[in-house]
């Protein structure tokens, strides 16, 4: 089975094309993309399908470097990959994203207090003075002077993401039964 190495941002961004033709992208990442496919084809009334291995398989087609075979292994050596290093890289791709798009600032506070109280807020800067300047750095660069930093908010331990770049950001809900019910990224039930 193939798997997507989400450490890698494609050249195109994440975007799947349904047999319709119709095209479905998230800023947020390849779980944005099944979610916004599945909402799709229930707003359409056609059978779900495996959205999940199609979104796959089409990225792996397209973009073949992304993709590896999966034999366990080197999905535990992403997951042991340091949170430093996974909010490094995302504020990294996120700099370059040209469509990022901010919610207002009650929003953004709202988000704040939800991911300040939550156990999956880490600390990520564990002493590096240039890993610190450098994150300092990009989120100046990307939420720019006017925006709020929360001095409570880490990294998200399960998202790879910079809480306190993230809660300014249009963002889509994602399924990942590793977040918390109250997480303010995840698909609530119908």
């Amino acid at each position: 089975m193939k798997n997507i190495n989400p450490n890698i941002y494609p050249k195109g961004g994440y975007y799947f094309i349904d047999s319709d033709g119709s095209k479905h992208v998230a800023a947020d990442g390849w779980a944005g993309v099944i979610a916004r496919v599945r909402a799709y084809r229930k707003r359409k009334g056609v059978p779900e399908g495996d959205v999940a291995a199609e979104v796959i398989s089409q990225a792996c087609n397209r973009y073949p470097v992304l993709c590896h075979e999966d034999d366990g292994r080197r999905q535990e050596q992403l997951k042991r990959s340091s949170l430093k290093t996974k909010i490094l890289s995302w504020l990294a791709w996120l700099r370059g994203y040209q469509n990022k798009q901010f919610i207002d600032e009650p929003l953004a506070r709202e988000r704040a207090n939800i991911c300040a109280t939550c156990p999956k807020n880490q600390p990520f800067q564990d002493g590096c003075a240039s890993c610190r300047a450098t994150v300092t750095a990009l989120r100046k660069e990307i939420l720019g002077p006017r925006r709020f930093i929360d001095g409570r908010l880490n990294g998200c331990l399960i998202m790879g993401e910079d809480l306190p770049t993230v809660v300014h950001l249009e963002m889509t809900a994602v399924e990942n039964g590793e977040l918390p019910n109250h997480c303010w990224r995840k698909i609530r039930p119908l």
